[in-house]
């Protein structure tokens, strides 16, 4: 009971100190832009130029053979670094896990040497490197994997399923064989 008294008086101060606190200080009239409704003559440019340059531009979103298999490539070879993140990390952690027990049974039973200690330290010391190092490798496999399914489900590649808007885009070379 007393505590909560305690509590209480300190947040009914600064609660009463906040609501004394004068307003926010306006900007003066010459400083105003307009509404935020109204639209300005950057937006209603109608000079034709953004047309122009979208027409103008290369369409990045066309898709050669080449760029597909690459992409496809690089959507795999990010898998493959996912699986040896996962599997190095599990690895690598069990090892530096059983160093960890040797070292530990080894005071236990009084026959470790300092030889034999450093060796196991130094074990130690590199599996948790390589541990580390294959969560990272792991790290950006997961980062490339995702990337790589993303730009080819937005142009429509052969990763994802199919989706409505690509039913135009002739289909993958596996839904052919079936």
């Amino acid at each position: 009971m007393i505590r909560s008294r305690l509590v209480a008086l300190p947040l009914a101060l600064l609660t009463g100190c906040t609501t004394a606190a004068t307003g926010p200080r306006l900007l003066s009239p010459d400083l105003h832009i307009g509404s935020l409704d109204q639209r300005t003559a950057f937006e209603l440019d109608d000079s034709g130029d953004a047309a122009r340059a979208e027409r103008d531009a290369p369409d990045d979103r066309v898709d050669t053979p080449k760029t597909k298999r690459r992409r496809k490539s690089l959507f795999f070879l990010g898998v493959g670094g996912m699986a040896f993140g996962v599997l190095g990390t599990t690895g690598f952690g069990i090892g530096g896990r059983v160093v960890q027990a040797q070292i530990a049974n080894g005071y236990d039973d009084g026959d470790l040497t300092r030889d034999r200690s450093d060796t196991l330290s130094t074990t130690g010391e590199v599996m948790n490197g390589l541990t580390i190092g294959s969560a990272v490798i792991g790290l950006a496999g997961v980062i490339l994997a995702a990337t790589m399914y993303g730009i080819d489900h937005a142009r429509c590649g052969d990763l994802p399923p199919r989706r409505d808007e690509c039913g135009d885009a002739e289909p993958s070379a596996d839904a052919e064989s079936e």
